[in-house]
């Protein structure tokens, strides 16, 4: 395997999870030996499950727009992690199946439980900055107190603090 090089391989090295993704344990020493990073590396490589949610291209013409599009990437992103780390096909069913993008998290995270999960969104403010520079008040209704997205962070929040997979 190539050492990917360049700031959109950069990227790669860190969306694809190479340092601390589990699937890659067995290539760590190959692909790092003459970094850095190889040479010294932390407790943690190679240990956790890579979730990579990115949120460019929501659409943000309605409340209703940016809900069904906000869903549609976290649905991607949680069954495609699933599939990814040979999930049985009941755990990708079941996000499947969760209408909203916060039930579709509970249900990740139940089928994930006891696995350290490794977080990695990208562009997540993308679809906000959008809104409060078109929109204010659609910017308010979805991502102000009791906004559509306040559920989604909570959830995050709460596997953040508590150190706990669901």
């Amino acid at each position: 395997m190539k050492i990917p090089y360049g700031l959109s391989n950069f990227k790669k090295v860190i969306t694809e999870g190479f340092v601390y993704d589990v699937k890659y344990q067995a290539d760590f020493d190959a692909i790092f030996s003459q970094l850095y990073i190889g040479q010294h590396p932390t407790a943690t490589r190679s240990s956790y499950q890579v979730l990579f949610m990115e949120f460019s291209g929501i659409a943000t013409d309605s409340a209703e727009s940016v809900e069904r599009s906000f869903t549609h990437k976290v649905d991607v992103a949680l069954k495609s992690t699933l599939e990814r780390y040979a999930y049985p096909a009941a755990a990708i069913t079941s996000v499947d199946k969760s209408y909203s993008s916060y039930e579709k998290m509970e249900a990740f995270f139940s089928a994930t439980r006891g696995q350290k999960i490794f977080l990695l969104i990208d562009e997540y403010d993308h679809f906000a900055n959008s809104m409060l520079a078109d929109d204010p008040k659609l910017f308010q209704s979805v991502m102000g107190k009791g906004g559509d997205r306040e559920a989604n962070y909570q959830v995050l929040d709460e596997l953040i603090t508590t150190g706990t997979t669901w």
